[in-house]
């Protein structure tokens, strides 16, 4: 692919249907996954800081085998492709569970059926959409 000044220049065909329907991109913007996402035709990803901070003090919802339900509680995103996880590209926001460490890692890394994994994380990410809904940061 060409480049110009260390850019790679978009080809005529993937900015033909743009060109074809009157519409320009403004690549100062936007981002570059917002820009990827409008040319592959995809929905922006669902992005809340308010659900990220609010894990700061939360129990953990996971309760897998190795929790510890200390102070390490973090907002863990979804692993699964339905939920918009793809390579390199995290989850939208509203599909997690509040997670510790030790539980995070878990889901993440360990060996254990991934059957038992998405039936656990699937239960915390219920436990913790009803924790977001009263604390009202969603509605």
């Amino acid at each position: 692919m060409p480049s110009h000044y260390g850019h790679k220049v978009d080809t005529l065909q993937t900015l033909a249907p743009y060109l074809i329907q009157g519409l320009r991109l403004r690549r100062r913007n936007l981002k570059r996954a917002d820009r990827k996402a409008r040319i592959l035709n995809r929905p922006a990803m669902y992005r809340n800081p308010r659900i990220l901070a609010s894990a700061n003090g939360q129990f953990c919802t996971v309760r897998s085998p190795h929790c510890r339900n200390d102070n390490t509680v973090v907002w863990a995103h979804s692993n699964y492709l339905e939920d918009g996880k793809g390579k390199g590209i995290k989850a939208h926001d509203i599909f997690g569970c509040y997670a510790c460490e030790a539980c995070h890692r878990w889901l993440d890394q360990s060996g254990d059926s991934k059957e038992m994994k998405r039936d656990v994380f699937h239960r915390a990410m219920k436990r913790s959409l009803l924790r977001l809904l009263e604390a009202g940061i969603i509605k």
